[in-house]
């Protein structure tokens, strides 16, 4: 049986099927998912879960402009980050 995400995290994830999501299947949506909208006990939890190398790689497959300017800020300090994906709109 796959391993369950703690309950303190099912709030940031309104839009998914919380009982179906798996740590190591899921673990992509639950980075994004917890780095944008956990506080400072979710992000722990999640260097202890995967790692800060895995938190930045998936980080850095996220479009920029999913994520908040202040956000990517925080990010490029805390993690390292010095690029995020380049997402172009409106162009074919």
């Amino acid at each position: 049986m796959a391993k369950r995400l703690p309950s303190f995290l099912k709030p940031f994830f309104w839009s998914y099927n919380w009982e179906m999501l798996e740590l190591e299947k899921d673990k992509e949506v639950i980075i994004r998912q917890t780095i944008k909208y956990g506080d400072l006990q979710h992000w722990r939890w999640l260097i202890n879960q995967y790692g800060l190398e895995e938190i930045r790689e998936v980080m850095r497959r996220v479009p920029e402009t999913d994520l908040r300017p202040s956000l990517q800020k925080l990010l490029k300090l805390t993690l390292g980050i010095d690029h995020f994906l380049y997402a172009r709109r409106g162009v074919r």
